[in-house]
């Protein structure tokens, strides 16, 4: 619907303003096939793909960050992903301790229901 609505407005260009999250291999097929999206975030909780899987999957389609659960993340996890280029984002933190701990490991971004004033640059 989105695609339809920016080619009927004539303003397709914003479609690659939008980052696009994938749950299983087979719905990135079906969501390129609608449009060729430049921005994708391939997420590994509904998907059945090992670390290695999902590795080979983005490589090969230019998928540049996965993202997974805090707690199945560890520095293995995001050596892994930095090694093949790729970017590593989790779900969902709340805690400062746990953001730390995430940046210590090597996490890249993280989903959030909170800010973090203090680890904000200042103006």
């Amino acid at each position: 619907q989105l695609v339809y609505l920016a080619q009927e407005k004539n303003a397709v260009q914003v479609l690659d303003r939008l980052i696009v999250q994938v749950y299983n291999q087979s719905m990135y097929e079906i969501l390129y096939d609608v449009y060729p999206w430049k921005s994708v975030v391939y997420t590994l909780y509904q998907s059945n793909d090992s670390v290695e899987d999902a590795i080979d999957f983005c490589v090969d389609r230019g998928i540049q960050v996965v993202t997974m659960n805090y707690w199945a993340t560890t520095a293995e996890t995001a050596e892994q992903l930095h090694s093949a280029g790729l970017q590593l984002y989790v779900f969902t933190v709340n805690e400062q301790q746990d953001l730390e701990h995430g940046v210590a490991i090597g996490i890249d971004g993280f989903y959030t229901d909170s800010v973090f004033p203090e680890l904000l640059p200042e103006p």
